[in-house]
């Protein structure tokens, strides 16, 4: 869609930032790639489905319920999405 890679990299990666911080109540700064979705942030299956629900909709971009047992860090969430924008 003629975007530079990097600038969708960074996009998607404040999107998801914002859709966690949103979700978590806390500061956008607190959430690292490092972050674990389940055990660190403590979101359940149901919080990330909304979550990568959001993120779809803000982009207009495919998921799969089955996909969210892949998911384990935010660098996995954000990639995930990064791939298939």
């Amino acid at each position: 869609n003629g975007i530079p890679y990097q600038e969708v990299c960074a996009m998607v990666y404040e999107l998801i930032q914002q859709l966690l911080s949103d979700s978590l109540v806390c500061d956008p700064e607190q959430i690292s790639m490092q972050s674990d979705l389940r055990s660190e942030l403590e979101l359940s299956d149901g919080d990330l489905a909304d979550i990568l629900q959001a993120a779809a909709d803000e982009l207009s971009i495919p998921w799969r319920r089955q996909d969210l047992e892949e998911l384990n860090t935010v660098s996995d969430l954000v990639s995930y999405v990064e791939n298939r924008v």
